[in-house]
């Protein structure tokens, strides 16, 4: 896992049928630099530095004289900043997650879905004021997807579900003859849930054959279809520090998909 931000472009394609539906392309990430034992941030190291060899600094992990944090390393926003001060915007991301989205499992329940973990620093504690989730996936078909961002103290909120299809219920059932909006998604052209997005979730997909890439719309005011109520505002005023979840349900068969990555983003 690393922190990062991430954010999408667009290029318009033409429409296909459903059946002649194809997603394909990749990414890498790298991994965070080594961390000797003695949190010197040292990777050549041979790890004969006694703790109290190293003079006290910004990014080595202790929290030192002055310092309101120290999260081991020297980036800005991600809450703690190069000066090691806490600042007012966070990001936290989960990358790589590649994990397969099940056909035409969701059946309401969080268990149904494909979830990836999130892990904000304990020692940032500070009240949310405002929240965005950023989503990397393939999919060959929108208006099947479900999905829901869980707060480390268990309050969910749907961010979407189903776009283009009136579902009577959050439980995954549906009309063969409703499949919802029929773009593409693909993890090259994140989309975001935003509360100050002027588009709702339940639009995704409604002019695009590929989300975000062939409209240029990739913001998104959550929209929670027929499952309980809750927005991003739910959040507020909560910490951010804990484990979150992020999961996407597919309610349609015929479609797959995988999780490919997911950011969060703070303001306090």
């Amino acid at each position: 896992m690393k922190l990062f931000f991430a954010l999408g472009a667009f290029a318009m394609v033409a429409a296909c049928s459903r059946a002649e539906k194809r997603v394909d392309g990749d990414d890498d990430g790298s991994d965070d630099p080594l961390v000797d034992a003695n949190n010197n941030n040292n990777s050549g190291d041979a790890g004969t530095d006694s703790p109290g060899s190293m003079s006290a600094s910004c990014g080595d992990g202790q929290m030192d004289g002055g310092e309101a944090c120290d999260d081991n390393n020297t980036a800005n926003n991600d809450g703690c900043s190069s000066a090691c001060a806490l600042e007012a915007m966070q990001t936290a991301t989960v990358m790589a997650v590649n994990q397969s989205v099940i056909d035409d499992a969701y059946n309401g329940t969080l268990g149904s879905m494909t979830c990836a973990n999130i892990v904000v620093p304990v020692w940032y504690t500070p009240a949310i004021a405002s929240t965005k989730v950023t989503v990397g996936l393939d999919h060959t078909w929108v208006g099947d997807l479900v999905i829901k961002v869980v707060h480390p103290d268990n309050t969910v909120v749907t961010l979407v579900s189903r776009p283009g299809y009136t579902e009577p219920a959050d439980d995954g059932a549906s009309s063969s003859s409703t499949l919802g909006y029929d773009a593409f998604v693909v993890k090259t052209s994140p989309f975001t849930f935003d509360a100050a997005a002027t588009t709702s979730a339940e639009q995704m997909g409604v002019t695009a054959t590929t989300l975000c890439q062939s409209d240029g719309v990739c913001n998104f005011v959550p929209n929670n279809g027929a499952a309980a109520a809750g927005t991003l505002a739910s959040f507020n005023t909560k910490p951010s520090n804990g484990m979150w979840k992020l999961c996407v349900g597919d309610a349609n068969s015929g479609d797959t998909g995988k999780l490919d990555r997911v950011t969060l983003t703070f303001t306090h």
